[in-house]
């Protein structure tokens, strides 16, 4: 009975060790391809030793290996999209069009994925207009977020003061985000935080800048959208009152649990902003989708979910429709409690997943010259 046992541990740990080298192939020839090699080396490493590291403490991994390879295949999909669309931001204006265009396809994917479903007697034509007018609503919605976004992106793309302004608008969102605790100390801490990443982000550009700065400027529309609605109703009474109007009923609409309308905001803007650095968001978009299915994947793990099989449509649902709960506390703890076993997996994993990773960049950039 012991050896079976030994026997089914060595399998697993086998299995885990042969899906995070060829998955390390898989983002490897992505940073080959977007020629990043030792980026893409190290985003495999990094993939392959938290998938690693999870798959130490689940008894089920269903969803932890299902969610880490829906989510690299939504990104593919995404960034060669993206790609396929070209185009570049030069200032302000040009930034406005190249938003508001991938915001519209976006938002309208997304929409048309978490669309509302018909009832089953519901005639043909309700059906079509679910489907169409979700696509509609989506696609105005992201347009907004890309227009705001391409704007921003634009605008501080030669401007001297850019890493003040990013930094400024890091820190409103990183406060505003963190003031749902209703900590002081921990609402500092976020305005610093969001001020610390757009600002470097800025300096260092390229991608990070994407990055941090489109999420960041995405995140900003639906608070800037609440805090035109708190001045609308305090203006009547006062300078005073129209001003914490306008800071308080953002604050007091996310403490009520707004967070579902954050989240398609921050990911068109993200989208976006990734998309200013071309083919480089082949790797870059592939990699953070795979990290956010790989987390899915393990709270629904964490929850007992009987068929936690995580797909590119569920990870977009969970993004924009949100969890009833986010366990984030739980899960570490359950990492911390096994924490030898996971750092002897995790290592195991890093490596493999770095040989992946040099063997994919070199099948990446072969194809890359094949192409090209």
């Amino acid at each position: 009975m012991i050896s079976h046992r030994l026997k089914l541990a060595s399998q697993n740990s086998l299995a885990k060790y042969v899906f995070g080298l060829v998955f390390g192939i898989f983002i490897g020839v992505m940073g080959g391809i977007a020629e990043r090699p030792f980026v893409g080396i190290f985003c495999a490493g990094l993939l392959t030793l938290l998938l690693a590291g999870f798959h130490t403490v689940f008894n089920r991994t269903l969803g932890v290996y299902t969610g880490i390879t829906s989510g690299a295949i939504l990104g593919v999909i995404i960034a060669v999209g993206l790609v396929v669309f070209g185009g570049r931001i030069g200032n302000g204006r040009t930034g406005l069009v190249f938003g508001l265009v991938r915001g519209c396809v976006i938002g309208g994917v997304l929409g048309f994925l978490t669309r509302a479903e018909p009832d089953e007697g519901d005639p043909w034509f309700t059906r079509v207009f679910l489907m169409v007018g979700s696509f509609v609503i989506g696609a105005i919605l992201g347009g907004v977020v890309g227009l705001f976004t391409g704007y921003v992106l634009g605008s501080l793309r030669q401007n001297q003061f850019a890493a003040l302004f990013a930094g400024l608008l890091g820190g409103i969102v990183g406060g505003y985000l963190a003031s749902t605790e209703g900590n002081k100390r921990l609402i500092i801490t976020g305005v610093v935080a969001g001020a610390v990443l757009t600002g470097l982000g800025t300096i260092v550009g390229g991608s990070v800048n994407g990055v941090f700065l489109g999420g960041i400027s995405g995140t900003f529309v639906p608070i800037l959208v609440m805090g035109v609605i708190g001045a609308y109703g305090g203006a009547n009474r006062g300078v005073k009152a129209l001003i914490s109007e306008t800071i308080q009923t953002p604050r007091e609409m996310l403490a009520q649990g707004a967070i579902p309308m954050i989240a398609p905001a921050m990911l068109v803007g993200l989208i976006i902003g990734t998309a200013v650095a071309g083919i480089r968001a082949i790797l870059v978009i592939p990699t953070i989708l795979a990290l956010v299915g790989l987390f899915l994947g393990a709270l629904g793990e964490l929850e007992g979910l009987k068929a936690n099989r995580v797909s590119p449509k569920a990870i977009v649902e969970i993004l924009i429709l949100g969890l009833d709960r986010w366990p984030w506390r739980r899960l570490f703890n359950r990492l911390k409690n096994q924490r030898v076993d996971v750092l002897k997996a995790s290592i195991g994993g890093f490596i493999f997943g770095l040989v992946g990773g040099g063997i994919g960049v070199f099948l990446g950039q072969f194809l890359a010259n094949l192409i090209g």
